[in-house]
């Protein structure tokens, strides 16, 4: 953290820091051609606050830039299975689409400028399959 001093003996915070990290290890029972947010057994890092693993949904703390890294792995029978990032409850950028059964999606990442309040998180369109499917999603703020 960037702190600057101020002559009066106060002092002022200049930035925030901010990163998360989660695995998905168990694919999720999910119902076919629906889109569902990923939600994660496994949160490795979490700084500065901002993520919920169990509901999958990344709030954001303070405005910034910010970049979001997913892996994702289909795993379990069904395709036309589609990746996405979610900015406030609507499609932002699709990672992957028509992923079949048995395709690693290798990391993934996407740069967004954001707000305080913003919400962001993995969707999984589940197309033929049954799961959601497995893998990682991290953030950082970037300034």
């Amino acid at each position: 953290e960037k702190i600057l001093s101020l002559t009066d003996g106060g002092s002022v915070r200049l930035d925030t820091i901010v990163a998360f990290r989660a695995r998905n290890l168990i694919s999720d029972i999910a119902p076919q051609i629906s889109d569902v947010t990923m939600t994660y057994d496994t949160p490795d890092l979490s700084v500065g606050g901002g993520f919920n693993a169990s509901t999958g949904v990344f709030t954001v703390p303070a405005d910034g830039i910010y970049t979001f890294n997913v892996t994702y792995y289909a795993d379990g029978a069904g395709g036309s299975r589609e990746v996405s990032i979610y900015v406030n409850s609507a499609t932002y950028e699709k990672i992957a689409i028509e992923i079949t059964s048995g395709t690693t999606i290798t990391v993934r990442s996407v740069t967004i400028k954001l707000s305080k309040g913003n919400t962001v998180s993995l969707v999984v369109y589940t197309g033929t399959a049954t799961q959601t499917g497995t893998g990682s999603f991290a953030g950082y703020k970037v300034n």
